[in-house]
C-alpha cells in the first residue's frame, strides 16, 4: 500500500484516498472522515484529499549512568 504525503506550510499529512467532489460527496464530509477514519479532508482542483495530520512530536533524551547499566550484582 503506498501513502502519499502532502505538505501544507509546516504541515504534513499522509493521503488516504482521493474523491472527485460531487453535491453528495461534499454534503457528507464529515460521515466519509469517519468511514475512512481521516482527520482531515483537503479540497483542490475539483478534488477531495482524505488525509491523517501526522503531528510532530516532542522528546527529551534519556540519559542513563553507564555503571547502574553494567551492573550484574542482582
Amino acid at each position: 500500500m503506498r501513502n502519499d504525503i502532502i505538505q501544507l506550510g509546516d504541515r504534513i499529512f499522509t493521503l488516504y484516498r482521493t474523491v472527485k467532489i460531487t453535491p453528495k460527496i461534499e454534503k457528507n464530509i464529515s460521515i466519509l472522515k469517519e468511514y475512512w477514519r481521516c482527520d482531515t479532508a483537503l479540497k483542490k482542483d475539483n478534488m477531495f484529499y482524505f488525509c491523517n495530520e501526522i503531528h510532530e512530536i516532542e522528546f527529551k533524551e534519556i540519559i542513563e549512568d553507564e555503571n547502574k547499566l553494567c551492573d550484574t550484582s542482582l
